[in-house]
């Protein structure tokens, strides 16, 4: 688990210079996702995002777990752009995301 004060970086860390991404290789566009786009874990609780994240799991009274992800406005925006601009120009597209695969059940938010 990240604290609070150093989740910002981590993309960073990873050498990331953007959180999501695309690049083309022959006849493929590889696009890279963001699936903490709309997070409660991967941003500080006093963050813009993090309100944003809150705001949009209430306005839907989802009721998943704490630790599941999303892809915002912006992010899927671009998304749709890619892929319009990938049909259009017959490439094909792979799309990768992540998400965790083993919760810690005793975590709360």
């Amino acid at each position: 688990e990240v604290i609070d004060s150093l989740k910002m970086k981590v993309p960073e860390l990873f050498g990331l210079k953007k959180r999501y991404y695309s690049f083309q290789r022959d006849e493929w566009n590889f696009i890279f996702l963001d699936g903490n786009d709309l997070s409660l874990t991967a941003f500080p609780k006093n963050s813009e995002e993090y309100q944003i994240s809150e705001k949009y799991f209430e306005s839907f009274s989802l009721k998943s777990e704490w630790w599941n992800g999303g892809i915002g406005n912006k992010q899927m925006s671009w998304l749709k752009r890619q892929l319009s601009k990938s049909q259009n120009n017959q490439i094909k597209v792979m799309i990768f995301c992540h998400f965790p695969v083993i919760n810690n059940p005793k975590r709360k938010t």
